[in-house]
């Protein structure tokens, strides 16, 4: 119950209030040919997304994870991260378009849709299968490797040809993965080093040649960098508290919850770095999305040790949630 009210809260608040502040932004954030319908969508989905990695290591590192609402947070992240990238893919489809056309758009949602499902649901178990017959045969890392490049590949590969972000797919992908067996192997974690050391640190350094501070400078680009950080943070907290204490979570637990949630972490940037390379914003808006995604992501370890300053630090096994609590 909890969790359905806070995922309904933290999802359905920010896309409002998203929409609204994409709405009242000034015309000099949109991008060159982009229409303020698309513009005001893309917002609203930047208000919505959460990042369960950054949650879920905050909270690993404060001691939080086997809380009852530490393991919400989690599963609610894991929600919005799927809810969000879907409403991604649709304004990217707009986007590329140039149009709003009902047909093609709803059959390029219920296609990304039923290959989540399908490959979040079958996936593990195929990719168990395909990689046990690739150990008899000796294939070694280098083989696991190929296999799970090949998926994300593919999965991507289905996505971008319904006109979907093929980032997307690989999301889709990295789920399927995760809960494989491959998750686990020397192979992945080869391409993880490789992807941590290499790979992530070029993509934030790209990110970060595209954000330009000094248009900070302009006082009405600041004014609205504060006002789109504030309002971010409060369309999450507040939706997500509310939908805690619809769903019977106390108080400190509610405002944990909204907490946890306003994280953005990466994940924002890679939004923010799509909405660039379809010309949906500027490199304004791209700056203002970036410097919300920093502080709201920074902010969430401080508040989580205010609300909770007694609890220990360090990683703590997670605990099931007790029957009466799920």
């Amino acid at each position: 119950r909890a969790a359905i009210f806070v995922t309904v809260g933290s999802l359905g608040m920010p896309l409002v209030v998203g929409a609204v502040v994409g709405s009242l932004l000034p015309d000099f954030f949109v991008g060159a040919g982009a229409a303020r319908a698309v513009f005001l969508m893309f917002f609203a989905v930047a208000f919505a997304i959460s990042s369960l990695p950054v949650a879920a290591r905050i909270l690993s590192d404060l001691g939080l994870i086997d809380r009852p609402f530490a393991q919400v947070a989690l599963g609610v992240a894991t929600v919005n991260d799927i809810v969000g990238w879907l409403l991604l893919g649709v304004v990217v489809g707009i986007a590329e378009s140039g149009s709003f056309e009902l047909a093609p758009l709803v059959t390029a949602v219920a296609a990304v849709t039923v290959t989540g499902v399908v490959v979040i649901r079958y996936g593990p178990g195929a990719l168990d299968r395909i990689s046990l017959a690739v150990e008899r045969r000796s294939g070694g890392p280098a083989a696991e490797i190929s296999l799970v490049a090949l998926t994300l590949v593919a999965v991507g590969t289905i996505t971008q040809a319904v006109g979907i972000e093929v980032v997307i797919g690989a999301f889709i992908a990295g789920i399927a993965i995760g809960g494989s067996r491959l998750a686990r192997s020397e192979g992945f974690q080869a391409m993880e080093w490789a992807t941590n050391g290499i790979f992530a640190p070029l993509f934030f350094a790209v990110a970060g040649i595209r954000v330009d501070l000094t248009q900070l400078a302009d006082p009405e680009v600041a004014l609205w960098a504060i006002v789109v950080t504030l309002a971010a943070t409060a369309a999450k907290v507040v939706g997500s508290y509310a939908g805690g204490r619809a769903g019977g979570v106390d108080r400190r637990d509610s405002l944990g919850l909204g907490a946890s949630l306003n994280a953005r972490g990466a994940l924002e940037i890679v939004v923010a770095t799509v909405g660039l390379s379809l010309g949906v914003i500027d490199t304004r808006a791209y700056t203002v999305i970036v410097v919300m995604a920093l502080v709201t992501t920074a902010m969430t370890g401080p508040v989580l040790k205010r609300l909770y300053p007694d609890a220990p630090r360090g990683d703590t096994p997670q605990r099931p949630l007790a029957p009466s609590q799920r």
